[in-house]
C-alpha cells in the first residue's frame, strides 16, 4: 500500500491561514497607521517576529 502522506497538504493550508491572519493584522494596522502608509512592524513589536518566523518556516518546508 502507498500511502500519500497528509503532511505537504496541511502545510500548505497552515501557511494559506497564517498568511491571511497576517494580511488581516497589516490591514488593521494601516487603519491606524494612515491610508497608503505601510505599519512598521518592528514597532509593534511580535508581529515582526512572527512574520520572520513564519517565512523561515515556509522557505525550510518549501512552501
Amino acid at each position: 500500500m502507498n500511502k500519500k502522506s497528509k503532511a505537504p497538504e496541511e502545510y500548505r493550508k497552515l501557511k494559506k491561514q497564517c498568511f491571511a491572519r497576517l494580511e488581516q493584522i497589516e490591514r488593521g494596522l494601516e487603519k491606524h497607521v494612515g491610508k497608503g502608509k505601510k505599519p512598521n512592524f518592528a514597532l509593534v513589536g511580535d508581529l515582526h517576529f512572527i512574520n520572520d518566523q513564519l517565512e523561515g518556516i515556509c522557505k525550510f518546508i518549501n512552501l
